[in-house]
């Protein structure tokens, strides 16, 4: 199951420890999400919707499911959500953009455009959350390409 602890341990468990104490840090800071633990059901549906999900195409009527979709993710805790996205994305095969991915941009054309959004608090919170990722990702390379010696 996606969200199992077992998948979940699994998929963080290869990432550097590093990238996990930084995630940690992340979801410690978070005190609005709904763990596993709490609401395994919820997981358990969730689930079983993200296959299907993402088989669904691409067209103007998506924006409607993506709408949906915010809510749920922005309530799972941060690495959960993160995950989701990644998942998404690695389903999209023959599309040049993923389900994930799409989420994102929805959630930021909430942010960005529609203030009175229902959704607008928890669009923020995917946008915080993915431009994180993006964020400590661009200073994990810069620091992989940092100079060993210094030039003189």
């Amino acid at each position: 199951m996606l969200y199992s602890p077992e998948a979940q341990d699994a998929f963080w468990g290869a990432m550097h420890p590093d990238t996990r104490a930084i995630f940690d840090v992340f979801e410690q800071r978070e005190t609005f999400t709904y763990p596993y633990i709490e609401y395994p059901e919820l997981f358990l549906t969730m689930a079983k919707a993200m296959p299907e999900m993402a088989t669904l195409p691409v067209d103007p009527k998506s924006s409607e499911l993506l709408v949906k979709v915010i809510p749920l993710l922005a309530t799972m805790p941060f690495r959960q959500c993160i995950f989701s996205v990644h998942w998404l994305n690695e389903q999209a095969s023959d599309s040049p953009i993923g389900w994930g991915t799409l989420c994102y941009l929805e959630a930021l054309n909430i942010l960005n455009n529609v203030k009175d959004h229902p959704h607008y608090d928890l669009s923020r919170v995917m946008v915080d959350r993915i431009s994180a990722v993006m964020r400590y990702r661009k200073a994990l390379g810069l620091y992989a390409q940092w100079p060993l010696k210094t030039i003189e």
